[in-house]
């Protein structure tokens, strides 16, 4: 394995398959980690949530469906682009209190758009466009006082608009 690898770019190929459990172990990567623009299908490994260093991770234009549950063990990340997959869920987790971008776009993401935003305090751009998320626009979104773009078109919201958006 390579051990002192401390950049990984392998975007924009025709990488398929699923994401390989060894590149987890790859404890030297720093700062990003990009796998957008391939084929891949499945989930993102248990082992990448834990890489410590990681700070911008890039997944989106991919085929992933599983919830990325194991991503929230994560606390170092910045940025996480996760757009243009097909997941059907998404955790979001109270350890991202670093976490300034999100970015979920085109997902088929079926939930209650309320469900565990409390943790995302440091967040500059949300991007939740085109999916499934349902019910009203959360209040707790006035209390993301560093939030610059908020996108929440192209879903199944309801209710009305608050009064600090």
């Amino acid at each position: 394995l390579l051990s002192s690898l401390n950049r990984l770019h392998l975007f924009s190929n025709q990488l398929n398959g699923t994401i390989p459990t060894e590149l987890g172990r790859l404890e030297n990567l720093e700062a990003t980690f990009n796998l957008s623009s391939n084929v891949l299908t499945g989930t993102v490994p248990m082992e990448l949530g834990s890489m410590s260093n990681i700070e911008k991770l890039h997944m989106s234009n991919n085929k992933l469906v599983d919830s990325m549950l194991h991503l929230g063990n994560s606390a170092s990340f910045t940025y996480l682009n996760l757009s243009q997959n097909e997941l059907i869920s998404f955790p979001f987790s109270h350890s991202w209190t670093n976490l300034e971008v999100l970015d979920l776009t085109e997902n088929k993401i079926n939930q209650e758009i309320s469900v565990n935003l409390d943790g995302l305090s440091s967040m500059k751009e949300l991007f939740l466009s085109y999916n499934y998320f349902s019910g009203t626009i959360p209040n707790k979104i006035r209390s993301f006082a560093r939030l610059e773009t908020l996108h929440l078109d192209h879903n199944s919201l309801h209710g009305t608009i608050p009064d600090d958006v």
